[in-house]
């Protein structure tokens, strides 16, 4: 009899022990979406918008330099400017990319590249200005837009991602409260039992 208790206790303890290690590894793995998706919408997201709001204003300054056929500006300013430019663009290369961002970036780096190349003879010997580089501007702004809108996209899905995690948590800890009574009245029950001895002695 005394084995069939120790049986019971170990029974018991183990089923415990099974059941405590399983949501605490399925808690472990949400916790771990959450911190991933809180670094991704930070590293990812918000530091790639700030590099594409500061490509968007150092060609908002070209653009309006070429509206106001402004030569000084190329002749004293735009190296300055292009490097700027370049130094955001290799930051935003650091960042995680989808693939169509990444098609998007190809294009929108191929377009400054474009630019940059075309921008020694913006200005003919009357000063007037090149008007055609404003489509090519325009291009790279509709560029700029868009990876802006990814980056929202992408921010929402990584917020839901976290959500997801947060639900879970909550219900798997709802679940083992559950768990555990039920296990505790089990154990009430292994140990409290007895069985039943013959009444008849032979």
């Amino acid at each position: 009899m005394a084995i069939l208790n120790k049986l019971k206790w170990i029974f018991g303890v183990l089923l415990v022990f099974f059941i405590i290690l399983a949501t605490n590894l399925i808690d472990r793995d949400n916790f771990l979406r959450i911190k991933d998706s809180t670094a991704s919408i930070y590293e990812d997201r918000l530091i790639a918008k700030s590099i594409i709001y500061d490509i968007s204003k150092h060609v908002h300054l070209k653009e309006i330099a070429l509206l106001k056929a402004d030569s000084s500006f190329y002749q004293k300013e735009n190296e300055a400017t292009n490097r700027l430019i370049e130094e955001a663009l290799a930051q935003f290369t650091s960042t995680k990319l989808t693939s169509k961002e990444a098609l998007i970036f190809e294009d929108l780096k191929l377009s400054i590249a474009n630019l940059q190349a075309k921008e020694a003879t913006l200005f003919d010997a009357a000063g007037k200005s090149d008007q055609s580089q404003l489509v090519q501007i325009q291009a790279i702004e509709s560029k700029l837009n868009a990876l802006a809108a990814i980056q929202l996209e992408e921010g929402k899905r990584l917020v839901l991602i976290s959500q997801k995690a947060m639900n879970s948590i909550e219900l798997f800890t709802q679940m083992e409260i559950y768990v555990l009574l039920g296990l505790a009245i089990l154990l009430q029950i292994l140990i409290m039992y007895k069985p039943k001895t013959d009444s008849y002695r032979s």
